[in-house]
């Protein structure tokens, strides 16, 4: 049980199986169930918020390699595809836009769109490590150290503004260049 209190108590409800599952959770908002297969695979989810409501349920379903296929709402149905390195290419949504995740060689990153409009693209070094990237005007670069180490994270802005940040430490510095 989890208790806080924000100016009254508040009380979490936590049940479950013998293998130490999440099988319920009861909150002052209502009851969730999750039901798991022998395979540990998370098959539904249960919300009822009060008992004379019907239940809101999430059904899941997956490969026999345990990716997930699709998730699937009141409100519709989202799907799911991978290649044959189990990195997730596609998920197709309720309204018929489909997310896709471009891969190259061994499996990394490269662009995330969304109907072939580009939301994020990755640029990586020799390494592969991530040193750059990009969201519409929003960039950030990553610089590593000799010993491969991130050392310092820098994001600008389609304004030319810059936060930076040592990765080791909680300075952040802001600047404008204009």
């Amino acid at each position: 049980m989890f208790t806080g209190d924000r100016g009254g108590e508040i009380r979490h409800r936590l049940a479950r199986d013998a293998a130490g599952r999440l099988t319920a959770k009861e909150t002052a908002d209502g009851r969730t169930e999750y039901v798991h297969d022998a395979a540990d695979q998370l098959l539904e989810i249960r919300r009822q918020r009060h008992e004379t409501d019907a239940p809101e349920v999430i059904r899941f379903s997956y490969d026999r390699l345990g990716r997930m296929l699709s998730e699937e709402t009141a409100q519709g149905i989202l799907t799911h595809q991978y290649d044959e390195l189990g990195n997730r290419t596609a998920t197709t949504f309720p309204d018929g836009r489909t997310q896709r995740h471009l891969y190259y060689g061994s499996g990394h990153l490269q662009q995330i769109n969304l109907d072939r409009e580009v939301i994020s693209e990755f640029t990586r070094d020799h390494l592969h490590r991530e040193v750059l990237r990009s969201q519409g005007r929003l960039s950030t670069r990553q610089l590593y150290d000799p010993g491969g180490r991130l050392k310092r994270r820098e994001t600008y802005s389609g304004m030319r503004g810059v936060v930076t940040g040592d990765v080791h430490g909680p300075a952040v510095q802001l600047q404008w260049r204009g």
